[in-house]
């Protein structure tokens, strides 16, 4: 029975996973929104992280999220006669 209670949340939290790629990858027809599937199995994977007792993994995938985050959004480089602005973040 403690065995059953610990693997629970576990396989819980990798089925939702494999639903959600499963999901996007076959309605997946529009590239708006393209980072909808990962957002969701980042919470998934915190909330599970968290459910299990284990708090520094999550908070190591809530700053992986973050740091995701800001790599992939859009850089706004501004080229002027004098300079080049290039922000950092």
């Amino acid at each position: 029975a403690e065995l059953a209670e610990q693997v629970k949340y576990p396989i819980l939290g990798a089925s939702c996973l494999a639903l959600i790629f499963i999901f996007y990858f076959i309605v997946r027809k529009k590239k708006d929104n393209e980072n909808s599937p990962f957002i969701m199995s980042f919470i998934i994977i915190v909330l599970t992280w968290i459910t299990m007792g284990f708090y520094l993994p999550a908070v190591i995938n809530l700053l992986l999220f973050f740091f995701q985050d800001i790599t992939r959004r859009k850089l706004a480089i501004v080229i002027a006669v004098e300079k080049v602005t290039y922000p950092v973040f």
